[in-house]
């Protein structure tokens, strides 16, 4: 206890001690002092030194942030039509699908063109391993397959080709376009003889396509943006689809098929056939590969028989593989175009025309043929001719029609114009004497001469002996500009006559206040005015109607879905009055019987005709050719005509090159075949009919008498003109004819749907039967039987 009580104070002196040592002043400043030491200073802190970085990089978030909503706003929102139709295009491939174009057929249902289904085979590019080798199986299986032919499949089917057709149905227009680029590697081809032009590209070492690809686009017609993404992809030396062969036969078809060659596939298009191969060429005109109508009615009434087309989606993947195709839009087909022409007497026309050119070593002719009474072309030919069914061998020269499109002076065939004017004028009568006599000169120009002295004769005369001179007298000291020129213009001429042409020619007419006093003797004899046949053919149409000149027409009626809509007859006016039609008729027919077309004369028909001959115009215009234009232009048969018609004849070089040479042998034999083809009876010492007597006994077949005449034929004791309803119109003519009566027609059709002249009239001295014909035969009313 002591010792602890002893220690116990030592201890807490200690604790004193310390703490008086801590207590102490000095020692709380030095460890102040030192404290103070070791802080850091204010502005050393590193929140002060974070704060602001934090901010930066939250602006710099925010921005970001604000940039991709606003990329994303913009994107999804503004671009989004656009942006889904680039995926589209990038996801698949759209292919144009020709529609079924209508169908044209000629005034009795004859095809004359119409739309089939081709078999196409095709390619894709991508999932072709071997170009070179599947292009020589290709050639090996298909028909007419040269080694030209494999190249170029080849190097269609190389994805990695050096060269690239962008484009080959090309306008001369926009041919020329994209050559005006002068862009390297382009090689523009224009084609020729009427063909489309192409685009090819060496793709190798070309930079910007999608530039480029934008100026070719300019250069087009019309160009979308799937066109203009072709381009760009033809530029770059890719394609995605490849055709094979556009118009495979159905057998290549299959060869093709039973090989089961990877990237190869097929489908159906519509392409047209020209069944009657040259016929109508001209006329009809031909399509492009696209299925676009490139000349005649194909390219005039293109819109109304094309049809809408449709289109083929092809899917493809990242690697542009072939996943599946559909049809997005089902093609329509086109409206149907019902012709005026008759098919039979178009051929009849070519025929004729094409032996006559040959024979005469011509550059070519054109026949037109119209019926005088509605304005209906029945035949409309130009000469040379092509194939439509074979585009690429088409010639430009082949593709015009010369019935439209070509103008010629008409030299003598005028002359109806200006005798037509003279009569109606009354300023003279057929029987008023013309000095004819040549030389005659008006005026300081050049004289006026004939081939033949005619003197002093008779107009009529003068009319049929085709008088330079006394025609020219007779316009200039009494019919006068203002009387000529106002008929000039009745007949339609300097004028279009049809809409449906619109690449026809108005000619050329001067205007009456330009007329000097030669130019008025030339115009009235056929020259300083230039025509088309197709305004001739319309002039002699008026004339042969009884004055009335009327608007020509080719198309006669169009069917859609089913429904026939006719044209109608159209008059544009009266030309002159019935009598002088009365009288230039008389006038015309003494051409044929003693003028200058006696070589158109046929044996029981009265003819009404006038030929021509007139130098033709150099091209440059200054001046003649040494080459003439020969033609006839008529009428038959003249006292009821069918049928007005003019065959011109470009440049004759053998046997000749006047009118009544030349043109007048291919008129009479155009005429006579139409004439026996419409089974119109002979209006000039017709043959006696045959009768047969009709008794119950049978047949009386003795002659009534020992005179020639009287032995010819039989007198029927009675004989009564049957009922000729639902027979075919061949047989009722030549039923009437051989009764005695003449048969005239009116409608469309091949078969009798009534008759003028009820069954059962006597027979008796003849007469006239009016037949109305119909396109189906008339179904028999059912026989009733006797009630039970």
């Amino acid at each position: 206890m002591s010792r602890t009580g002893k220690d116990t104070p030592d201890l807490f002196s200690a604790l004193d001690s310390g703490a008086a040592a801590l207590n102490n002043a000095r020692v709380v400043r030095d460890a102040q002092r030192a404290d103070h030491e070791f802080d850091p200073p204010a502005g050393n802190d590193w929140r002060l030194t974070v704060r602001p970085r934090l901010a930066f990089v939250a602006a710099l978030l925010m921005f970001w942030a604000a940039g991709i909503t606003a990329r994303l706003l913009y994107l999804q929102v503004y671009q989004y039509e656009t942006l889904i139709a680039r995926a589209e295009r990038q996801q698949s491939q759209t292919i144009d699908i020709n529609p079924r174009r209508g169908a044209i057929l000629d005034r009795y249902g004859r095809v004359l063109a119409y739309s089939v289904d081709a078999d196409v085979i095709y390619a894709v590019p991508s999932d072709v391993k071997d170009p070179e080798e599947l292009a020589s199986v290709l050639c090996q299986t298909l028909d007419r397959c040269d080694a030209e032919e494999r190249r170029s499949l080849a190097q269609r089917l190389d994805t990695r080709r050096a060269r690239s057709t962008v484009l080959n149905t090309l306008s001369p227009e926009e041919a020329d376009g994209i050559a005006s680029l002068k862009q390297d590697g382009f090689v523009v081809d224009r084609g020729k003889g009427g063909r489309t032009g192409s685009l090819k590209v060496a793709t190798r070492g070309l930079k910007d396509t999608e530039k480029l690809a934008e100026l070719v686009c300019e250069k087009l017609t019309r160009c979308d943006d799937n066109q203009r993404e072709t381009i760009e992809k033809g530029l770059q030396g890719k394609k995605d689809f490849v055709y094979i062969r556009k118009r495979a036969t159905p057998a290549e078809a299959q060869r093709v098929a039973a090989r089961k060659l990877a990237g190869v596939g097929f489908m159906s298009e519509s392409r047209r056939y020209y069944p009657n191969r040259e016929l109508a060429s001209s006329l009809l005109g031909f399509v492009d590969a696209k299925n676009v109508g490139v000349g005649g009615l194909e390219k005039t009434k293109n819109e109304l028989v094309k049809g809408t087309g449709g289109t083929l989606i092809v899917q493809l993947d990242a690697a542009r593989h072939v996943l599946a195709a559909r049809v997005k839009q089902a093609p329509t087909a086109g409206v149907g175009l019902e012709l005026t022409i008759d098919a039979r007497l178009q051929s009849i026309a070519e025929r004729e025309l094409r032996a006559g050119v040959e024979e005469h070593g011509a550059l070519g002719g054109t026949v037109v043929m119209m019926d005088p009474h509605t304005g209906e072309i029945l035949a409309l030919v130009s000469a040379p001719d092509f194939n439509p069914n074979d585009s690429s061998k088409v010639e430009q020269i082949s593709r015009i029609n010369r019935a439209v499109e070509t103008i010629y002076e008409p030299g003598s065939t005028f002359k109806t114009i200006t005798a037509a004017a003279a009569l109606e004028e009354n300023v003279i009568k057929p029987t008023d004497i013309v000095d004819a006599t040549m030389p005659c000169r008006f005026g300081s120009a050049k004289a006026i001469t004939d081939v033949h002295q005619v003197g002093v004769v008779p107009f009529e005369k003068v009319f049929a002996k085709s008088s330079n001179c006394g025609t020219a007298r007779v316009a200039v000291n009494r019919l006068g500009t203002e009387k000529l020129m106002r008929y000039v213009r009745r007949f339609g001429f300097g004028v279009r006559t049809s809409y449906d042409f619109p690449a026809e020619s108005s000619g050329i007419v001067m205007k009456p206040a330009a007329i000097k006093e030669h130019d008025l003797a030339r115009i009235a004899i056929g020259y300083t005015v230039a025509v088309t046949p197709l305004q001739m053919a319309a002039a002699m149409s008026a004339i042969a109607n009884g004055g009335e000149l009327l608007k020509p027409r080719i198309v006669g009626a169009t069917i859609a879905r089913g429904v026939r809509t006719p044209t109608s007859r159209e008059v544009i006016r009266r030309a002159i009055s019935a009598n002088t039609a009365a009288r230039m008729t008389t006038m015309m027919e003494a051409v044929v019987e003693e003028g200058t077309a006696k070589a158109a004369r046929i044996k029981g028909y009265t003819l009404a005709a006038k030929t021509g001959t007139a130098r033709k115009l150099n091209p440059n215009g200054r001046g003649y050719l040494m080459e003439y234009m020969a033609s006839t232009a008529g009428f038959f048969p003249s006292r009821n005509p069918a049928v007005a018609m003019i065959v011109v004849i470009d440049a004759p070089k053998r046997k000749g090159y006047f009118g009544g040479a030349v043109a007048a042998p291919v008129f009479q034999r155009i005429a006579d075949a139409t004439l026996r083809h419409m089974a119109i009876a002979p209006n000039v010492d017709r043959q006696p009919p045959f009768v047969v007597a009709s008794a119950p006994e049978g047949p009386n077949m003795e002659p009534l008498g020992t005179d020639p005449k009287a032995t010819a034929h039989v007198t029927a004791a009675r004989a009564d003109l049957p009922d000729l309803s639902g027979r075919s119109a061949r047989e009722a003519v030549r039923t009437l004819i051989d009764l005695g009566w003449e048969p005239r027609l009116r409608g469309e059709g091949s078969f009798v749907a009534r008759q003028s002249v009820a069954p059962g009239t006597p027979v008796g001295d003849g007469g006239v039967c009016l037949l109305q014909l119909t396109r189906f035969p008339i179904e028999p009313d059912p026989v009733q039987g006797d009630e039970p």
